[in-house]
């Protein structure tokens, strides 16, 4: 989404979330559905059509640091939140807020490095501190950009046929959406097909 206008995010986000739920309701797949900057993606204001999502949404992630910013109807689907850092519990609280569901008064301490605040906000528990593993190699979220940035040579996809016959590399999304412009339908197919 990151090649996607950030106002015109949400209308295609709408438009990808029934096929991704389509293909996963006939191959199981994706297992898990993670969405960062669900803020950008699932404003206040998304309210898709009942037919076009199912009474539960498993195995979705959303990541996001406003969750007072996220659709009250994508947030229905929540029942484990996780908050990090100084602001733990005011995200907790605008999570709680929004979707109308009381949060306990007796919050645990502020997460410190290595740690982090769980709720399982549908059990009408208390959240608890839980220490986690520190990540034993660097972060590097956000430092690539997908739509114009260069991906290395494993990181690209390659357009290559059913035959192997081609081998174009495509290092980032604009270069992809140039090549697939000129990709036969037989190359898509085996494509479509290798990924389901």
């Amino acid at each position: 989404m990151m090649g996607v206008a950030l106002r015109d995010r949400p209308a295609a986000f709408a438009a990808l979330l029934p096929k991704i739920l389509e293909v996963r309701a006939k191959t199981a797949r994706p297992h898990w559905l993670v969405i960062d900057e669900a803020h950008h993606l699932i404003p206040l204001s998304w309210s898709p059509a009942s037919s076009t999502i199912p009474q539960e949404l498993g195995g979705t992630i959303l990541i996001t640091v406003h969750p007072e910013h996220v659709s009250p109807t994508a947030l229905a689907f929540m029942d484990v939140v996780i908050a990090t850092g100084e602001s733990a519990g005011a995200t907790l609280s605008a999570f709680a807020k929004t979707t109308q569901i009381a949060l306990p008064s007796d919050l645990p301490a502020v997460p410190e490095t290595g740690e982090t605040l769980v709720w399982f906000a549908r059990k009408s528990s208390a959240p608890v501190l839980v220490k986690t593993r520190m990540a034993k190699s660097e972060r590097r979220r956000h430092r690539r950009n997908y739509a114009q940035g260069e991906l290395s040579a494993e990181q690209s996809f390659y357009f290559r046929g059913p035959d192997g016959k081609l081998n174009l590399r495509a290092q980032n999304l604009s270069t992809f959406l140039q090549l697939a412009d000129g990709v036969d339908d037989e190359t898509w197919i085996f494509h479509l097909l290798v990924l389901v």
